[in-house]
């Protein structure tokens, strides 16, 4: 970390350092404690080489389970917190197309973190192009819905003050990776691109280029604070609990 922080200390390439993506999922830390000194070991080290502000890679299940991750202790060195969300994977969820899971996971993470919330991975795939829906393997949006839900949830995540969001992510795989590892055991990850496998644009990249060209001003968040030894020792039912709470004040 500090070999990498004092190569690229005050390049004009970097916004931030991001400790990693969903690392949740590849090793869960054994006490929000050890969460906690991983982090801020780890940022210091990055901020005193780099000179640039650190975040990192949370996301919905990390919020929904106990991982042992907690935003306001994980978080407490970063510049702002992140998050990664998508309504096909979460139970929650009214539908595929439900535009409130990520505002939900935003707003959540905020109130527990205490700091100004990044979305950087929203999206969902893309249905097969027969567009039947109840034909495909995994639960998908058509290229329609996509631009969509896109622009819904950007909307939502403006009018709550957050910083920004990424759509996950820039381009499909071609449909001949199918049966090759990984995506022979996860097809779904073939098709989140905005841009097809043969370079034509979706829909949805469309209406993130509008929506990125209206240059928008971050506005003032106003989240409540919440308990959250109690909302993690409530789990699962807290999920669901706060998001009908969330939907009755937002709707």
């Amino acid at each position: 970390m500090r070999e990498a922080g004092a190569a690229l200390r005050g390049h004009p390439s970097v916004l931030a350092w991001d400790l990693g993506n969903e690392f949740s999922n590849v090793c869960e830390p054994a006490s929000a404690a050890l969460a906690r000194e991983w982090s801020k070991r780890l940022t210091d080290d990055l901020q005193s080489t780099s000179g640039h502000p650190v975040t990192g890679g949370i996301h919905g299940e990390d919020l929904t389970m106990n991982r042992n991750i907690r935003p306001s202790s994980i978080a407490e060195p970063w510049a702002f917190a992140t998050m990664h969300g998508y309504s096909v994977y979460s139970d929650f969820a009214r539908s595929r197309t439900d535009p409130d899971v990520v505002p939900f996971l935003a707003a959540l993470t905020a109130s527990l973190s205490g700091k100004p919330v990044l979305f950087s991975e929203f999206g969902n795939p893309t249905c097969p192009p027969a567009g039947q829906i109840a034909g495909s393997e995994f639960a998908c949006l058509d290229e329609t819905e996509m631009a969509t839900y896109a622009r819904a949830v950007l909307e939502r995540l403006h009018a709550q003050g957050r910083l920004g969001a990424y759509w996950w992510c820039w381009a499909d795989y071609h449909d001949d990776l199918r049966t090759t590892p990984p995506f022979d055991r996860a097809p779904h990850e073939l098709t989140f691109g905005i841009v097809r496998s043969d370079g034509t644009t979706k829909p949805v990249a469309t209406a993130l280029s509008v929506f990125a060209r209206e240059a928008r001003s971050v506005v003032e968040p106003n989240d409540p604070t919440i308990f959250e030894p109690a909302y993690y020792a409530g789990l699962p039912n807290t999920t669901y609990d706060a998001y009908a709470r969330f939907l009755e004040f937002h709707l």
